[in-house]
């Protein structure tokens, strides 16, 4: 099981490492923080399978939900330091937590580039591997609309990116977590978010 700790304990390194402007990080953390509290103390029960939220209770599910928002909404200040537009664009970009079954519960990617119209999807892994899943829905949807993936892999904060192209080529696999059909992806180069030391493995 993953250990869940509180927001501005886990991602008060993004202000240093990937040169976030601290005061936007505080505000970040700290809206994450009470959101996730009002959530945690709404009672409306969830009307939304176990087998879409890959066996995740309540809790677990809503941290996970608004974690992601995290690192959705630090992306933008990060692409707006390399003078990019960036915005959120999913269907999830309001913030609101959807209870019931079947509401607004999609695979639209998460971020647009409004220059070049690139739409973006941000995954992101707490450790380091060899290879990298993506269900398959989501990996479909990047491949239709021409997007790119661009995992963030929090341990060493670099990142790597994939294109429709490579990942229409991707084999598929079954993963039992999710119990979803899933893209495998194998990183060929990795950047440092903060923008130095480009490696490759």
């Amino acid at each position: 099981m993953t250990e869940r700790v509180d927001y501005l304990t886990k991602y008060h390194h993004l202000a240093y490492d990937w040169g976030i402007h601290p005061p936007t990080l505080s505000g970040i953390l700290i809206d994450a923080l009470n959101q996730l509290v009002d959530e945690m103390l709404d009672d409306t029960p969830f009307d939304i399978s176990t087998y879409h939220r890959d066996g995740r209770n309540d809790h677990q599910y809503i941290y996970d939900l608004i974690d992601g928002r995290i690192i959705e909404r630090a992306l933008t200040s990060w692409f707006a330091n390399k003078k990019r537009k960036v915005v959120r664009c999913g269907s999830d970009a309001d913030d609101k937590i959807v209870r019931t079954k079947g509401e607004r519960i999609t695979s639209v990617l998460d971020l647009i580039d409004l220059e070049t119209g690139e739409k973006i999807d941000a995954q992101m892994s707490t450790e380091v591997r060899k290879e990298y899943h993506i269900k398959k829905n989501k990996g479909d949807r990047i491949i239709k609309e021409g997007g790119s993936v661009m995992f963030i892999i929090l341990p060493t904060n670099e990142y790597f990116i994939v294109r429709k192209e490579e990942l229409n080529r991707c084999e598929l696999v079954y993963n039992p977590a999710w119990r979803k059909e899933c893209y495998v992806i194998i990183p060929k180069q990795y950047y440092k978010m903060g923008g130095k030391n480009e490696r490759e493995d």
